[in-house]
């Protein structure tokens, strides 16, 4: 279904980061070479490290390749249990009413884009380039940094398998409050400077997966990556003849107390989660606080001499290490549950908003058209009565 649909684009929450900027590139050969270990050669350098310094500078950008933008605006509702926050859906609906810029060809007349593992966007200071933003996140979003979306894991890549980094599902989404931007165009308004450039920091943004969608429509979105990717190829070229034509299509409308209603249990559910990491956080800290008293009473002890001393901190320090390990384990692990059954809670009072909210709108027009119906019955039945003589009434 719609899970499956999300997955076959290689986008899922336990698949390997492996076309992240800071990953290498995949090792040459494959097929059953590659599946028995050959083909073990050197991975190709990226250009500039996979930080594309030179196009950057080039252009007056600035972009970290080691962070993420992650949204938790969804107006699917349908899809809240099937994609996480990493995934971007840009519309006005953010809150932000410039997430599609209406001051660009490009974008104005779009309704959503869908964005991925994202990176963000800003220009230099000092740069006398204009920088127009095109795509924005909304403003219940934030970054995270490569240690806080990835963990250490295995791939697939070119054949056989090599370590790499995987995405974590469980990083700690704490809203900054802010407008990311994802996609802007770069124009030089000298002619000493020639450059006109659209960036856009998702490299999934025109992926196969997006026209699959637009022919057949598998999850019912109606978004506008492709149209998007056109119009800024018909901008850059200097051709619009089209551009009107691509916008036009039914305007899609959302519920705004379902979204009103939705964003209030999310706000609530970061909170949550903010409060079991904050609390997984103290447990460790207390728990090598404690370990630490042990091991200093160890040095702190007159009674033995310092061969005896350095034996017992040896074993001391580990034990101490694998204990650590233990408790480490079982805080992360009572911090995942305490996450889980907060999203858990957040998806059933979202579904029973839903089922309030549908039940309410199959009763109201029949009642409405009911009540409606009783009174021209009596208003038409009070009328005859006014127009029938008195001496014709029974008494």
């Amino acid at each position: 279904g719609v899970k499956n649909s999300f997955e076959d684009r290689g986008l899922n929450t336990g698949s390997g980061v492996t076309q992240a900027p800071r990953q290498p590139k995949p090792r040459p050969g494959g097929g059953m070479g590659g599946m028995m270990g050959m083909n073990r050669g050197p991975t190709t350098p990226k250009a500039d490290g996979g930080k594309a310094t030179t196009l950057l500078k080039a252009i007056d950008l600035s972009w970290n390749n080691g962070q993420i933008v992650w949204d938790q605006f969804n107006p699917h509702n349908e899809f809240f249990s099937v994609v996480p926050d990493e995934f971007l859906f840009i519309s006005a609906g953010s809150g932000v009413k410039s997430a599609l810029s209406l001051k660009s060809e490009v974008t104005s007349g779009l309704q959503e884009i869908l964005a991925a593992f994202s990176g963000t966007i800003r220009p230099r200071s000092g740069s006398d380039l204009k920088f127009q933003p095109l795509l924005r996140t909304g403003v219940q979003s934030g970054l995270l940094n490569w240690e806080q979306f990835t963990r250490p894991g295995f791939s697939r890549m070119g054949g056989g398998m090599q370590m790499t980094a995987q995405f974590n599902p469980t990083a700690l989404h704490v809203p900054d409050e802010d407008s990311h931007v994802i996609a802007a165009h770069i124009t030089s308004e000298s002619d000493s400077r020639k450059v006109n450039v659209i960036y856009v920091a998702d490299v999934d943004m025109i992926s196969d997966w997006f026209f699959m969608e637009r022919r057949q429509g598998q999850t019912n979105l109606k978004l506008d990556n492709v149209t998007f990717i056109l119009n800024a190829v018909d901008v850059l070229a200097g051709d619009k003849s089209y551009l009107d034509l691509r916008k036009r299509r039914t305007k899609h409308r959302t519920l705004k107390l379902v979204e009103q209603e939705t964003d209030k249990f999310l706000k609530q559910r970061k909170v949550e989660e903010a409060t079991a990491d904050e609390y997984a956080k103290e447990s460790l800290k207390k728990a090598k606080a404690a370990l630490e008293a042990q091991r200093k009473a160890i040095e702190d002890d007159k009674t033995m001499d310092e061969q005896e001393k350095a034996i017992r901190l040896q074993n001391e320090q580990a034990r101490i290490e694998r204990l650590l390990l233990v408790k480490e384990a079982k805080i992360e692990d009572k911090k995942k549950e305490t996450i889980a059954i907060s999203k858990k809670k957040t998806d059933r009072l979202i579904r029973e908003t839903e089922n309030w909210i549908r039940f309410w709108a199959v009763l109201i027009p029949p009642v409405v058209a009911f009540l409606f119906g009783l009174f021209m019955f009596f208003s038409r039945v009070n009328r005859e009565r006014r127009n029938i003589s008195a001496d014709r009434l029974v008494k």
